[in-house]
Order: C-alpha cells, then structure tokens, then sequence
C-alpha cells in the first residue's frame, strides 16, 4: 500500500509555481507581476498540463491496483503551509466562456490557510506563520475530533472572527486539491451545509459566489442581500474567478483572477454594480499595490 500512495502521489504532483515573500499573502497574490497579454495562452496550456497529469495518475491508479493491500500508513504528513496559497492574476483577458468560471466575493480581511487538526484550529499565512489558534466545529477542529484534519483556503475578518472560506484542500481526512474546482466548490458547500457551529469558536462561512454568467445582474444586489446572514455586513476587497478546471496548485495561476471593485465595469462593460462595492475602510493597514498599466489604461 505504501509503494502504491508513493508512487500515485509522485504521477499526480504538480509543480511549485508560486515563490513565498515577506509581503502580506493576502495582498501580494492579486497584485503579483505577470506576463500580461497572453494569460488566455496560458490557461489553455496549463489546463492540457492538468489533463495530462489526470490520465497519467489513471493509469498509474490501474497499473498498481493489484498490489493494493488492506494496510493504512501509521500517523499523518502535516503539510507545508509556507508558500501553500494558492495565488490569483489580475484579470487582464475578460475570459470568452463565461459558463466556465465561478466568482467568489471577498470581503476585506487577511488571506489564511486554515489547518484542523488535533483538536486544534489554526490560521496560518502565506509565509507559514501561525496567526491564530482556536477551535471550531470543523472536523479535526474541536476536542474529540483530534483524528481528523481538514484544511481550507480563505478570509480571516478579526472584528467579526469569521472565516469566509474560498476553496478547500481536505476535508475529515478526504484530499481534495487535485480535483477540478468544479468538483471542490460543490463539495465545499455541500459539507458546510450540514456544519454545525462551536459556540465561541471560530464562525465558519462560505464567502458568496455566483456563476460568471450571472456577473451582468448579480452585483446589483446590495451588500445586505450578498451576506444575508452577517449582523455587521463586511465591506468587499474584490473578486475572485475560478476556472472551473483548476486544481489547487501552489503560488500564481492564470486559472484564478482578481479584480478589485473599481475595475468591474471595465472589465465587464454590461455589468450593473452597486455603488455600495466601491465603499473603503477608514483605514486599511494591509500593504496595497498598484493595478498593472493594463488595468489603469483602461479606466483612464
């Protein structure tokens, strides 16, 4: 059994792209240079990258599976949480395939990877630090779960110690990252929908999303209507675009967007955007950076 999981885990790895900096995770991966003007190029390749390492892992799975025995490997491998984010680009190329991305709204917070495990919830950023430790009712996140681990990517908003979750790893033992972003988003809220809260531990909640193809009419809605269940309503920092074929892969992707409220309409010239988006914080200590010419051109 051990000589089949090293064997699929070497098929199925995919490779670092991603470089860990001492700048804040949660702003750094929108605002990261790239090659600008050929991200439609390389979302198609790295889309036939990932349907490559699928069908080689297929065959691999079949290769091996008569060796397979009844034998679990003793404890867990903890991960490697440093420079484990996955990383979005600004999104320069409007996709042409609207029915091919979701879009997650994120409120303004710090981007976290989420670690439950021995009875323990903690927060780490994307240079592998601890920033928080509680619990939850996450599996693997409260005492007497301590055999499970669960890992999600999200949003840590203190004020309301809420944790807006954008994608998942694992969950209660099942590794998800190398599935499709399709699959991983149904799963998601599949499973936080029968989650059952701590009470004093760490809220855990989806952040909103809505299909691509929805972009024109969703975001008139007000922010009331976005965050239904919130008794103080976050103020958003953007958006995330998922391609629907995406694993998870460490550091920066063209297959996950960013932009921020005021580039919308811009980019999406038939969308109808509520002006409650644009709204800022009275002070925001996080570490911003500037659009790239692509973006700013346009506005100007």
């Amino acid at each position: 059994m051990e000589e089949l999981t090293n064997a699929f885990a070497e098929t199925v790895e995919v490779s670092n792209n991603g470089a860990s900096s001492h700048k804040e995770p949660r702003i750094r991966q929108w605002k990261t240079s790239s090659k600008f003007g050929d991200q439609k190029i390389r979302r198609e390749n790295r889309l036939k990258e990932l349907k490559e390492k699928r069908d080689q892992a297929k065959a691999t799975a079949r290769k091996l599976s008569n060796e397979e025995t009844g034998n679990r490997p003793e404890g867990k491998v903890m991960m490697e949480f440093k420079g484990a984010l996955m990383q979005s680009e600004w999104l320069i190329d409007t996709p042409e395939n609207f029915e091919d991305w979701v879009v997650k709204v994120c409120p303004i917070g710090r981007r976290r990877l989420l670690h439950a495990s021995y009875g323990e919830t903690c927060l780490y950023n994307g240079r592998g630090q601890r920033t928080h430790k509680t619990y939850s009712g996450l599996p693997g996140g409260f005492y007497g779960s301590s055999h499970c681990e669960t890992l999600l990517d999200g949003i840590m908003c203190s004020d309301t110690w809420t944790f807006y979750v954008l994608d998942i790893l694992t969950w209660d033992n099942y590794h998800v990252r190398d599935c499709d972003f399709e699959f991983r988003h149904f799963w998601l809220n599949q499973k936080l929908e029968d989650f059952a809260q701590k009470k004093g531990g760490l809220r855990i909640v989806p952040a909103p999303s809505f299909e691509m193809t929805k972009i024109n009419t969703f975001l008139e809605q007000r922010l009331v209507e976005i965050f239904p269940n919130e008794s103080i309503v976050p103020l958003v920092d953007g958006f995330m675009f998922y391609h629907k074929g995406a694993d998870y892969t460490n550091g920066t992707t063209p297959l996950v967007g960013w932009l921020k409220p005021e580039h919308l309409q811009d980019q999406f010239p038939n969308a109808k955007i509520s002006l409650e988006y644009l709204k800022k914080p009275f002070m925001d200590l996080r570490r911003q950076f500037d659009a790239p010419d692509a973006l700013t051109t346009v506005m100007n």
